[in-house]
């Protein structure tokens, strides 16, 4: 029994103790429509040069603690594009995935819903001026806005600045 209380006190040690690293937070804004305060993703991926970075050393959380329609925050880093991970429609909606500071990444990909087609398919607009924040033991890095409606974002990070291109697949 007691073995069983020490695993579970590092366990949740080990979680908990990315409080003091690095933080990638989207945010969706407010918009006058109350139907647009919630989003959903395929997938969110960090890399260091041309290397992905192991996601389960990260923690995804998200404003929603309720489970909506399956979209659980666990699928923003499972690695399956057809998974997709949501926020409950509240104000204001967020996906926040924290990683340990000795972790370093200099690219994000966020991969919209339904990201094989986002001219037909559902939804992709929904991200629509997210606003996205990498900050290191709570001191914001830079932040930036994705203006487009696109099927992948890759945000370049150096430093205290970044850049991002937009990616259009069509099938």
């Amino acid at each position: 029994m007691d073995i069983i209380i020490i695993i579970i006190i590092i366990v949740v040690v080990y979680k908990t103790s990315f409080i003091s690293a690095w933080e990638v937070k989207i945010t969706q804004q407010l918009f006058d429509d109350s139907s647009h305060h919630y989003f959903s993703l395929a997938e969110i991926q960090f890399f260091k040069g041309n290397t992905q970075l192991d996601s389960s050393m990260l923690n995804c959380t998200m404003s929603s603690t309720d489970d909506f329609n399956g979209m659980f925050p666990s699928h923003c880093l499972d690695g399956d594009l057809g998974s997709l991970c949501g926020t409950y429609p509240g104000v204001p909606s967020w996906i926040s995935v924290v990683g340990p500071d000795n972790m370093t990444f200099d690219k994000i990909k966020i991969y919209n819903r339904d990201w094989q087609d986002t001219v037909s398919g559902c939804c992709a607009y929904r991200i629509l001026n997210a606003v996205v924040t990498y900050s290191v033991n709570s001191d914001v890095k830079f932040s930036t806005v994705l203006r487009t409606i696109d099927a992948v974002y890759e945000i370049q990070v150096t430093g205290s600045s970044s850049s991002h291109h937009h990616y259009y697949y069509h099938y």
